[in-house]
């Protein structure tokens, strides 16, 4: 890391302890160009990979874009700070004591129901005359239905009502996402939603918490 960008980092880390955030550096000598700085946020449930640069000519290398790949499609929050100003507005963004804006979360899931039935299968070998030997039947599982219970379902939207209504604060920006996964024990598929949503809290300067529920 060019001087420059050693002063800014050292600056970086007298923010984030100022802040009450611990922040923690990976070996660059193992991992070549890995992010300068781990941010652990605490109060919003999520950890920051930081690249530092101080406005310089310097470009970030081959190997630093490509752990910025990684870690964004491994699901990482990654943010390159060039300069004072971006650090400024990062700290003043994500760290600043009742400054920040913070999301909530409510998941939960449901996993499809599956009736297995055991069946046994003969077998059996040709000698090279022609015949079939017979060999020992095996066993195996048969699906013979696969669905997601309706009450089940409907249970699971009741309880997501039911922790809105828990909410005090009033709510905005909302946002929905849903998957199915493969549920490896049952051989059927797990309905994952999780609904997202900010509070705005007008006594603590917009201030919002993150919460995440499973219900499962």
């Amino acid at each position: 890391m060019a001087k420059r960008e050693d002063n800014l980092e050292k600056r970086f880390i007298g923010l984030c302890k100022l802040n009450g955030f611990r922040t923690i550096k990976v070996n660059p000598k193992q991992y070549d160009g890995f992010p300068d700085r781990i941010v652990f946020n605490t109060d919003i449930g999520e950890i920051h990979y930081i690249e530092l640069k101080n406005n310089t000519y310097y470009e970030r290398t081959h190997n630093q874009i490509k752990w910025a790949e990684i870690i964004q499609n491994s699901g990482g929050i990654y943010f390159l700070l060039d300069g004072d100003t971006d650090v400024e507005a990062y700290i003043d963004k994500y760290l600043k004591k009742g400054e920040r804006i913070m999301r909530k979360a409510i998941k939960f899931s449901c996993d499809e129901k599956i009736e297995k039935k055991r069946i046994m299968v003969e077998n059996g070998i040709y000698n090279g005359f022609g015949k079939i030997i017979d060999l020992p039947p095996t066993t195996d599982i048969e699906l013979l239905k696969q669905n997601f219970d309706t009450k089940e379902l409907g249970d699971l939207f009741i309880d997501l009502g039911n922790e809105l209504k828990k909410e005090v604060l009033n709510i905005t920006d909302i946002s929905i996402d849903y998957s199915f996964e493969e549920n490896p024990v049952s051989m059927g598929k797990r309905f994952m939603v999780t609904l997202y949503y900010n509070t705005v809290d007008d006594e603590e300067k917009g201030e919002t918490k993150k919460w995440v529920k499973d219900m499962e």
